[in-house]
């Protein structure tokens, strides 16, 4: 299998509450459980942007992104890749999406 047929169909949007249980599935043991996004998110989606990919409805990357600099830059705040799609790109391309979609 290719990495285009690996990322045939992905899709993306930014995330909202209803996103939690996705979000928390990318990566359930990330940092030994003191992961900050199981307990945060709420609170960081009031303040920052959430993006997320999706293959069919299975979310594959997900990203907090918040405007600084008087809306010339952008920080990450967190970055999750479904294991198996580890290095094939994900990311990178959700941040374009990101990016894409912030006007930057």
């Amino acid at each position: 299998m290719s990495i285009a047929d690996d990322f045939a169909g992905l899709t993306f949007r930014t995330t909202t509450a209803e996103d939690y249980d996705d979000v928390i599935s990318l990566r359930r043991h990330l940092y030994g459980g003191t992961d900050k996004i199981p307990y945060r998110y709420y609170e960081l989606l009031e303040h920052s942007t959430g993006f997320a990919g999706f293959i069919n409805s299975t979310m594959v990357c997900f990203m907090f992104a918040a405007i600084i600099d008087d809306g010339k830059s952008v920080l990450i705040q967190a970055i999750r890749v479904r294991k198996e799609y580890e290095g094939k790109g994900a990311y990178s391309r959700l941040r374009a999406f990101c990016m894409t979609f912030l006007d930057l």
